[in-house]
């Protein structure tokens, strides 16, 4: 039986934890500090962590001339619409996939899992070709496509599901 830990192994607990936190807050707060940096203090031979003359220009630059507000908003775009149809339609149907047997989806699933046998980069190419055959490609629509696609294709995720949960949630 593991009993209560002792004062000095609390104290190294949360000292390894701020450790860690340390580690890993460190090139967030690098990062923070060189946005507010103009350029010519960012290829200084010794670099510091806080500027010494702090300017907005950056984010001024990236908002103005880089388009930053329109590239975040293109990107809620694609994610709620990739998480709404993911909801609506792919997680359903890899339920059922996952859940009923047919010929068909057997051969789906195996081409779902020949499509996991190859690491993602290499597939990336003929993704590109085939959404340029069909115009989607460079749209918000075939990001969407591609995002719930791949949501679809971790059926694994709807197998580990107990088959109770769905015969309980139905409504009679």
């Amino acid at each position: 039986m593991i009993g209560k830990p002792s004062r000095a192994g609390k104290a190294f607990q949360y000292l390894a934890l701020l450790a860690y936190l340390i580690f890993l807050g460190f090139p967030l707060v690098w990062l923070l500090s060189t946005s507010f940096k103009p350029p010519r203090e960012l290829v200084k031979l010794h670099p510091t962590l806080l500027p010494d003359n702090p300017t907005f220009s950056n984010y001024v630059q990236a908002f103005t001339e880089q388009e930053l507000g329109r590239a975040a908003l293109n990107s809620l775009q694609v994610s709620l619409a990739s998480a709404v149809l993911t909801v609506l339609v792919a997680l359903p149907a890899s339920y059922a996939l996952a859940r009923f047997r047919s010929k068909l989806g057997t051969a789906a699933l195996g081409w779902v899992l020949l499509s996991q046998l190859f690491p993602f980069v290499l597939l990336i190419i003929p993704i590109f070709l085939v959404l340029r055959e069909v115009g989607l490609a460079n749209s918000h629509a075939g990001l969407v496509l591609i995002y719930v696609v791949w949501a679809w294709s971790r059926r694994p995720c709807s197998r580990s599901s107990p088959p109770g949960t769905s015969s309980s949630s139905r409504s009679y």
